[in-house]
């Protein structure tokens, strides 16, 4: 949680909250649980959601060996679709 301050600070600020799932409930709803790796039971797959604002996803995307990082460009733009703009 503390480190999440910090990374919206250095952005400059975020218009949302993130989230701290230390108990691993949110990764395993949304499907995005990793068990593969060796002393990291339950962390998650590196993945973007957005959400509208009553709560429905509009837009995903999950980390595939052929894309490791979201395209930060699309990600901005269909986040600015969803947000009407």
């Amino acid at each position: 949680m503390y480190s999440h301050g910090a990374f919206a600070e250095q952005l400059g600020g975020l218009p949302f909250e993130m989230l701290a799932d230390f108990e691993r409930k949110v990764v395993t709803e949304w499907g995005v649980r990793r068990d593969d790796v060796e002393g990291y039971r339950g962390m998650p797959k590196r993945s973007v959601f957005i959400l509208d604002r009553e709560q429905v996803v509009r837009w995903t995307w999950e980390r595939s060996p052929e894309h490791p990082l979201p395209d930060f460009e699309e990600v901005i733009a269909e986040a600015k679709k969803v947000a009407g703009g």
